[in-house]
């Protein structure tokens, strides 16, 4: 059967809009990617509103949001409710940065 059902489905195309995904019944779940065809349990997903917190999450195979993306602009790596432009839940490395601190202190680096 190569027809597809919006309402079943969950997958529509329309000019407005482009590719249309909407989860289906009470899941959140969007798009599931597996390594191998013969897994039962997906090794990332792409869901929305995932453990019903607002916002497109990208999940690792255990279910644990590793990328959220919030409707006010907020990123949250490990962390489903990020509460800044980038919230990092976890250490941040980096090779450089560039930005200015207009006042206060910032502690030295920390290792741990």
């Amino acid at each position: 059967d190569s027809s597809m059902n919006v309402i079943d489905d969950g997958i529509s195309i329309k000019p407005k809009d482009g590719l249309r995904i909407n989860p289906t019944g009470m899941f959140t779940k969007l798009i599931s990617f597996f390594k191998k065809k013969s897994q039962k349990e997906a090794d990332f997903t792409i869901d929305i509103n995932h453990n019903n917190k607002d916002g497109l999450s990208i999940n690792n195979a255990e279910d644990r949001s590793i990328l959220k993306i919030k409707g006010n602009g907020n990123i949250g790596v490990n962390t489903e409710e990020p509460k800044y432009n980038l919230h990092v839940e976890g250490i941040l490395g980096m090779n450089s940065r560039v930005g200015t601190f207009e006042n206060g202190e910032v502690s030295a680096n920390v290792r741990q």
